[in-house]
């Protein structure tokens, strides 16, 4: 990986990385992902393990792992004062929490957040407990935000949220690391299904069995195609059992169980992508859909909804795939349609997503960690990526 350009007077040198765990998950692959490659471009990496389980495969050997465990808080504050890195970058929105409570005790070194989420995302799904208690956990992360020298947001929708309830807080939208040097030859694996190459159109979908993945409107909307042409429709992801049951019996309500398929877990994404006619994304919201980018860097024909996230600026609203309105089965099935017969050149996906390769994103996050280290220091704007970034906040700020 190229380095960032210099001429700072401080940079990150020393990075420290926390993560919830190492297991599964979209920000854990991000956070090992960028470890890698800081590792590769000559980068002291610590990387701080909130809880959990899961293993360090992939990682250079240079790359440190602590694990933090019970008393996290505490041993992240002692970690702070023994190994005084140049900055500490919190992976996701689980681990800002102890990220700054601890960083409260060590104001010399700069707070990076980086918010995985959209932080005003709906949540029509919640308890009636939880529908009280969100005001409150609400008011928490935007304290949190305002307390970060600077804020790495994984899309502008979730950089604008931001913007709004921490105004004095410095934020840079930047490409998240989704696709790896080892995708294109995944992609070419050989795949053992019977699915694969019978002939029929394959829609293709992916994600953890969340509510928030609304893959039961997927299912709604596969029903409403179905009545017009055959196709199937593959579902990889991991998730409950009483999710998995609960597809399962609205597939047979809709009539179309033998057109469907739960995967479960697989590591054989690239490899359906490859194949796959047509990908699906039906979240209510999304922060990064690494799950889209791929299905663009395998070059293969998108549909999604236009949610809080990235995905209207990936597909260029509308220009590279099907854009539809949230919980809009009909809409979306007419989308799923146009995108079967008349698909977007496979080559114009794949340049869309170039920016979120890990070399390239890597590279960007190291050249805003050195802006904010080189600002915190000298109390000097810093500029990042294609936005400016305000001057990090003093240490006296911070701690306030």
């Amino acid at each position: 990986m190229n380095a960032p350009e210099q001429g700072f007077g401080h940079r990150a040198q020393h990075i420290a990385i926390v993560v919830q765990s190492l297991a599964g998950g979209g920000v854990q692959m991000r956070m090992i992902a960028l470890a890698r490659e800081f590792a590769r471009a000559g980068r002291k990496v610590d990387l701080l393990v909130s809880e959990g389980g899961g293993h360090s495969d992939g990682l250079p050997g240079s790359v440190r792992v602590i694990a933090l465990g019970k008393h996290r808080r505490r041993r992240l504050r002692r970690y702070l004062r023994g190994a005084d890195p140049d900055v500490v970058l919190a992976g996701g929105t689980p681990v800002h929490r102890i990220a700054v409570a601890a960083a409260r005790d060590a104001p010399g070194i700069p707070l990076v957040l980086r918010a995985s989420v959209h932080p005003r995302r709906p949540m029509p799904w919640s308890r009636w407990r939880e529908r009280l208690a969100e005001p409150i956990k609400r008011r928490l992360r935007d304290r949190r935000y305002r307390k970060a020298d600077l804020v790495i947001a994984v899309s502008n929708d979730t950089a604008r949220a931001v913007r709004t309830i921490a105004p004095d807080t410095p934020v840079v939208t930047l490409p998240s690391p989704i696709i790896g040097p080892g995708f294109e030859s995944r992609s070419a694996e050989p795949l053992d299904h019977p699915w694969a190459d019978d002939g029929l159109p394959l829609i293709f979908a992916a994600g953890r069995l969340a509510p928030s993945k609304d893959f039961g409107g997927l299912l709604s909307a596969f029903a409403v195609l179905r009545k017009s042409r055959e196709a199937r429709l593959v579902i990889a992801g991991d998730g409950p059992e009483a999710v998995r049951r609960k597809l399962r019996q609205r597939a047979r309500r809709l009539g179309v169980s033998q057109d469907f398929e739960l995967l479960g877990w697989s590591r054989d994404i690239p490899a359906w992508l490859a194949r796959a006619d047509l990908f699906v994304l039906a979240s209510w919201w999304e922060g990064c859909p690494a799950s889209l980018v791929e299905a663009m860097a395998a070059g293969c024909p998108v549909v999604a909804t236009d949610s809080p996230g990235d995905s209207r600026r990936l597909l260029r609203s509308g220009e590279l795939g099907g854009l539809v309105p949230l919980r809009d089965p009909r809409a979306m099935a007419d989308a799923m349609a146009v995108q079967l017969d008349n698909p977007v050149d496979p080559a114009k996906l794949r340049a869309a997503v170039e920016p979120y390769r890990e070399e390239t994103a890597a590279a960007g996050y190291l050249d805003a960690l050195d802006r904010c280290v080189a600002a915190h220091a000298a109390g000097q704007t810093a500029e990042a990526g294609d936005e400016d970034l305000e001057p990090c906040r003093s240490e006296r700020d911070r701690a306030a």
